[in-house]
C-alpha cells in the first residue's frame, strides 16, 4: 500500500494539490460513503427541515454573511 498511498500521503511535489490533509480528507470522505452505503436510506438535506422563516432571512441578509 506504501508504493500507492505514500507519495500522495506524504505530499508529492510533483502532483499538485496532495498533502497530508487532502489525503485525510478523501479516506475520510470513503469511510462517509461507505457507512451511508451500509444504512440504504436517502439522504435529507438538513437545510429544508428549517422553517420558512429562517431560511428567507438568512437569504434577505445575505450581504451580511458575504461581505
Amino acid at each position: 500500500m506504501e508504493r500507492y498511498f505514500g507519495n500522495a500521503f506524504k505530499g508529492d511535489p510533483e502532483v499538485p494539490h496532495t498533502n497530508s490533509g487532502q489525503f485525510r480528507k478523501w479516506i475520510n470522505s470513503t469511510t462517509f460513503l461507505k457507512k451511508a452505503m451500509e444504512k440504504n436510506q436517502p439522504y435529507e438535506f438538513k437545510w429544508n427541515q428549517h422553517s420558512w422563516k429562517i431560511r428567507d432571512s438568512y437569504y434577505h441578509n445575505w450581504p451580511f454573511y458575504w461581505p
